[in-house]
């Protein structure tokens, strides 16, 4: 029971963020001449992509996953605000490799 709730409770909120991401493009759109709020919008955005690939790479949950960062290079790949997206990614990448390595062999 406790299984399925997990399950359940983490595809419902992939679900969400993939609703936000594509809702991001839009809000992106509006606001491009605010630059501060664009960043810190790809920023979070980039933060929880990155904790998605961890999971399915490191940990393989699901084929799920896999799924949901197709649809989001959707969404990414094609922004032309790409390189904000690159740097935090990959920053938040080796963080959470690094803390992952750390729990494995300590």
């Amino acid at each position: 029971v406790f299984s399925f709730l997990f399950f359940f409770s983490l595809y419902f909120y992939l679900v969400i963020i993939i609703i936000f991401s594509f809702f991001s493009e839009f809000i992106f759109l509006f606001v491009s001449f605010n630059f501060l709020f664009n960043f810190l919008l790809w920023f979070s955005f980039s933060f929880i992509y990155c904790i998605l690939f961890f999971l399915s790479v490191h940990l393989n949950i699901s084929s799920f996953i896999q799924l949901v960062f197709s649809i989001f290079n959707i969404f990414y790949l094609h922004s032309f605000d790409y390189f904000i997206f690159i740097f935090p990614f990959f920053l938040f990448y080796f963080i959470f490799l690094f803390l992952f390595l750390v729990i494995l062999f300590f």
